[in-house]
């Protein structure tokens, strides 16, 4: 209750600067979807295999402003679950954001960010940035992080951007620890071309975990954005990460960057990304080194109808020396989605995804999933 009552605090002061900055002018998008789910495996377990069928209905808002010097933003989407067979595991999953950017001069702007998670739900869960591999289900989630920077232009080629983030994140599960996640960082910023951008970047990181030890976290990172037609964009870094265990001195070193790429068709769009990473993962009791493999396509079918693949292969390996079941492991996600406009403000939709979810220390902790959902989304837009 404390965040939701802080975002909105921070909602109604970014909202009523705006009111002060010029006269009022809101927009509001408003949709209500509802979904039949069937799941296969809703414990994620390795043998014991439980299937159900659940409704899911998600109301959602979204409100935005935007003056001469002031863009802001208030999401919220709680998701009603109601499972046929297992009552018991009915819940409500709870969606919430804030952010917004003041223009402080012609050379500074002012952005800070708030978002809110709470949920029982493992496809929820893998969607939330750094949430790293799903090792449990029906447990619940609660993510919170606050986020800040300050874009300042030195040149019209030459910005630097300082931050800071914090992370609170807290398990009902006894036996998965909590975490504070702490992290500042400073960006610098190069437009080199029209076309090419240069970046440099160090960020600091603290790991407070409530089980286990806890890790401080250096990162050093250059990197390069070009846009090598109207069509195609390459984005590549590399660097380095040392991740120290506080307290023993411990220091885990070793290579993070990435390279994604992006192609836009004349009927949808095709990208690749590879990325190597150091994660807190939210089911996890120390970081974890990621290397994550992802495609994504989507095109239009006919004017009506639009169709989406993607796909996604991850390796996890704990720093440091705590040790259990969730330590080293791969996932593979694949996911196929049509959607159809049935009318301008309602959409049909089908998916289907699969997880395979591999436990390299412990097999009994692996396991594979098959979802499929079908739902209806009606929205509405209005200005205010």
């Amino acid at each position: 209750m404390k965040i939701f009552m802080f975002i909105l605090s921070f909602s109604v002061a970014l909202f009523g600067v705006s009111v002060i900055a010029s006269a009022l002018d809101y927009n509001a998008d408003l949709s209500l979807s509802a979904a039949e789910q069937y799941n296969d495996n809703i414990f994620l377990s390795h043998t014991d295999r439980v299937g159900d069928y659940s409704t899911v209905i998600t109301p959602a808002v979204a409100i935005s402003t935007t003056t001469e010097k002031i863009n802001a933003m208030l999401n919220y989407s709680p998701s009603f679950i109601y499972y046929n067979s297992h009552s018991e595991l009915n819940s409500i999953s709870q969606q919430a954001s804030a952010n917004g950017s003041v223009r402080l001069s012609e050379v500074a702007t002012l952005a800070i960010a708030d978002s809110f998670v709470r949920t029982k739900d493992a496809l929820i869960i893998r969607s939330i940035v750094g949430s790293g591999p799903v090792t449990r289900n029906q447990e619940t989630i609660t993510t919170n992080t606050l986020s800040g920077n300050l874009l300042y232009k030195l040149t019209e080629q030459l910005s630097l951007q300082p931050s800071l983030t914090y992370t609170m994140t807290d398990n009902s599960d006894s036996d998965i620890a909590n975490l504070n996640n702490y992290s500042g960082g400073l960006l610098a910023s190069y437009l080199l071309t029209g076309r090419t951008t240069l970046r440099a970047s160090a960020t600091y990181t603290v790991y407070d975990y409530s089980i286990g030890s806890d890790y401080n976290g250096q990162d050093y990172i250059l990197g390069l954005n070009h846009k090598f037609t109207p069509t195609i964009t390459v984005d590549i870094y590399g660097g380095v990460d040392m991740t120290q265990i506080r307290g023993q001195g411990d220091t885990d070193t070793g290579f993070i960057g990435g390279l994604s790429a992006t192609k836009t068709l004349e009927r949808g769009s095709v990208s690749i990304a590879y990325t190597q990473a150091v994660t807190a993962a939210i089911q996890n009791s120390s970081p974890l080194k990621s290397q994550i493999l992802l495609l994504h396509y989507a095109a239009p079918v006919t004017a009506f109808l639009e169709a989406s693949l993607s796909a996604s292969y991850g390796h996890y390996r704990a720093i440091g020396l705590n040790t259990g079941p969730d330590q080293k492991r791969t996932e593979t996600v694949g996911t196929a989605g049509l959607s159809y406009r049935l009318l301008p403000w309602a959409n049909l939709t089908l998916s289907y995804s699969y997880v395979n979810s591999n436990d390299k220390v412990d097999k009994s902790g692996s396991y594979s999933n098959n979802v499929i959902v079908a739902g209806i989304r009606l929205s509405k837009q209005a200005r205010f």
